[in-house]
C-alpha cells in the first residue's frame, strides 16, 4: 500500500503531461504544486479509493462488493479517504459507475420500503440475490480498475484462487471489461505469488500464468493481457519501443510491469520510469507501486519519500467523519497537515501554531469566528490542547481516540537508553518515519498529559484500542475540573475504529449541530 501511495503522490503533479514534456523536464523527486496544487506527499485518487478498498475488508473481514462501493461513493461526494479533504480527480468510467450505483440504491430503498439513511450500512444478507453491484458499463477498460487493487491480494494472500477471483471481481464493479477483469486477475497473482516469497525471475516468467493456472480457476486471461504475461513489455527502449503510461488498463499494466523489470532492484528508480512515460504518470506510478511495493517491502522505500507521504487527519477517522457531516449539513471545513514542514519537524507546539495561523485568516474575514475541532488520535490531543491555550476560539471538541498521556506511555516504551539514543542521535524510527527528538522534549517540557477544557467535548475511543488505551480517555475526564462538559461513548473497535463509522456519524452530527447551552 506505501509503495502504491508513493508512486500516486510522484506522478501527481505532472499528471496528464506528455512523455515529450518530460523528456525534456524529467521527475526527479518527489515534488507538490503542478497539475493539482497539491502539497508535495498528499496523493490521488488512486490511493483514495485503495485505502477505501481495504477499509472495506478490514471492517467486513471479507469482500463485500456493495460496502466497497459504499465507501467509493463517499469518496465521490465526502472526501472519505482522500488527502485534501475532497475528491478531486476521478475517472470518467468510475464517476458514471458511481452515479449509477446510487441511483441503483435509490431504487433499492423505494421498492423495498428502506429508509435511505441506512441504504449505506446494508448487510450482505438483506442485498444477496437483490442488487446488482457490477455498475461499470461494457467495455470500459480504464485504469481505475486496477489502480485500487493491492489491499485484495494483501488480504487473501494465503489463499491464492480466491484472491485471484477477488482480484478480478473488485475491478469489474466500476469497469465492467474483460481486459479490466483479466488485469486486475493477472496483477493480483503476481502480489500475491510476491507474498508468498516467488522471485523477480518466477513472478515475470514468460509462463507465470501456465505455472499458476489454477490460481485463475483454469480460466484464460484475454489475448491482450495475456499477450503482457508472456513477456510483451520486456523492451529496453520504453517509450520509444512502443511502452505507453496512458489511462487504458493494457497500456497501464505493460507499462507498471515494463517499469518493474527495468528498475535494477530499485524502487525509486523503477517509479521515476513509470512517471516519466508521461500522461497517466500517477496511476502508471501507482500500478507499478502495488508490486513492487510488494517486492522490495517498506524498508527499502525511499526514507525521503515515505516522511513526506501524506497521513494526516483527513485520512483518519476524524477527516472521515468531518467531511461526512460537512456534505450532509453544507458546511465549510478546513484540514490543515498538521505534519508541516515534515513528519520528521513534527511537534504538538509546530501544529498549535499551524491551527494558529489559521484561525488569524478567519478571524480576519469575522471577528467573532470559532471553531469546533475535530481530531483523531494525535489529533485529537492537540485539539484539546489548542482548546485549553486558545478557549476563546474554540465551541466544541469532538475527539476520536485521542492520544492523552502521550508522554508517560512512551516512557514506559521506550528504555533509558532508548531515550539516551534518540536524544544524542537526533532521530528515532517510528512506524517507518524518522522523527526529531524536538518532538519528545516539546511534549514533555510543554505540554500536559491531559489538557483542561471549557468548552463542550465529545470523545469516541474504541474499546479495544492498543495504540492509545481506552483509560487515557478516561482518565483526562477524571483530570477535568468540570466533568458534566464531557461525554465518552466507548465502542466495540481498535485506534482506527473503521468498523464503527457508520455508529459513529450521528452521534458526531448531534453534537456538532446541536446548540450549546449556557
Amino acid at each position: 500500500m506505501a509503495g502504491l501511495a508513493l508512486g500516486d503522490a510522484l506522478g501527481a503533479h505532472v499528471e496528464f503531461k506528455p512523455q515529450s514534456f518530460l523528456a525534456v523536464c524529467p521527475v526527479e523527486d518527489l515534488e507538490g504544486g503542478g497539475t493539482w496544487g497539491l502539497n508535495k506527499g498528499e496523493f490521488t485518487d488512486d490511493t483514495s479509493m485503495a485505502l477505501c478498498l481495504g477499509s472495506s475488508l478490514v471492517a467486513h473481514r471479507d469482500f463485500f462488493s456493495y460496502d466497497q462501493l459504499v465507501r467509493y461513493k463517499w469518496w465521490f461526494k465526502n472526501g472519505y479517504m482522500s488527502s485534501v479533504g475532497k475528491c478531486f480527480d476521478i475517472g470518467a468510467s468510475t464517476k458514471r459507475s458511481l452515479i449509477e450505483f446510487e441511483r441503483r440504491q435509490l431504487e433499492f430503498c423505494n421498492r423495498y420500503k428502506i429508509p435511505q439513511e441506512k441504504v449505506d450500512s446494508l448487510t450482505p444478507s438483506e442485498i444477496s440475490g437483490k442488487f446488482n453491484v457490477i455498475c461499470g458499463e461494457n467495455d470500459m477498460a480504464g485504469n481505475g480498475s486496477l489502480m485500487r487493487l493491492a489491499p485484495v491480494p494483501l488480504f487473501f494472500y494465503r489463499y491464492p484462487k480466491e484472491a485471484v477471483d477477488y482480484c478480478g471481481r473488485s475491478g469489474q464493479i466500476t469497469h465492467n471489461d474483460q481486459r479490466a477483469y483479466d488485469a486486475c486477475r493477472y496483477y493480483g497473482a503476481l502480489i500475491v505469488a510476491t507474498l508468498q516469497g516467488e522471485k523477480k525471475n518466477e513472478l515475470l516468467d514468460d509462463n507465470f500464468y501456465s505455472k499458476h493456472k489454477e490460481w485463475f480457476d483454469n480460466k484464460p486471461l484475454h489475448s491482450d493481457i495475456m499477450t503482457i504475461a508472456q513477456g510483451s513489455y520486456k523492451r529496453d527502449g520504453g517509450y520509444k519501443q512502443g511502452i505507453r503510461g496512458t489511462g487504458y488498463v493494457v497500456n497501464a499494466l505493460e507499462a507498471a510491469l515494463w517499469a518493474f523489470f527495468y528498475d535494477r532492484e530499485s524502487f525509486e528508480d523503477g517509479a521515476l520510469s513509470a512517471v516519466n512515460l508521461g500522461d497517466d504518470t500517477d496511476t502508471t506510478a501507482a500500478i507499478y507501486g502495488q508490486l513492487a511495493g510488494a517486492y522490495y517491502g517498506y524498508k527499502k522505500l525511499p526514507a525521503k519519500w515515505l516522511d513526506s507521504l501524506y497521513d494526516g487527519g483527513s485520512v483518519g477517522g476524524g477527516g472521515q467523519i468531518a467531511n461526512y457531516v460537512a456534505s450532509l449539513f453544507h458546511i465549510r471545513i478546513e484540514q490543515p497537515n498538521l505534519n508541516q514542514p515534515s513528519f520528521n519537524e513534527f511537534s504538538v507546539s509546530n501544529a498549535i501554531n499551524v491551527i494558529d495561523k489559521l484561525y488569524d485568516e478567519k478571524q480576519k474575514q469575522n471577528e467573532t469566528f470559532k471553531m469546533n475541532l475535530i481530531g483523531a488520535s494525535m489529533g485529537g490531543y492537540i485539539a484539546a490542547r489548542y482548546a485549553e491555550l486558545h478557549p476563546d476560539r474554540v465551541k466544541k471538541l469532538f475527539l476520536l481516540c485521542p492520544a492523552f498521556g502521550l508522554a508517560s506511555r512512551w516512557r514506559e516504551f521506550l528504555s533509558h537508553d532508548d531515550l539516551s539514543n534518540w536524544k544524542s542521535s537526533g532521530s528515532y524510527s517510528y512506524n517507518g518515519h524518522q522523527l526529531h527528538y524536538v518532538f519528545f522534549d516539546d511534549i514533555t517540557q510543554n505540554h500536559p498529559l491531559y489538557p483542561q477544557v471549557s468548552c463542550p467535548t465529545s470523545i469516541v475511543h474504541g474499546k479495544f484500542d492498543r495504540l492509545v488505551p481506552i483509560e487515557a480517555s478516561r482518565d483526562f475526564i477524571k483530570q477535568q475540573k468540570d466533568k458534566q462538559l464531557i461525554k465518552l461513548v466507548e465502542v466495540d473497535d481498535d485506534h482506527y475504529l473503521t468498523n464503527s463509522l457508520l455508529q459513529i456519524i450521528p452521534i458526531a452530527s448531534e453534537f456538532l449541530l446541536s446548540p450549546i447551552n449556557k
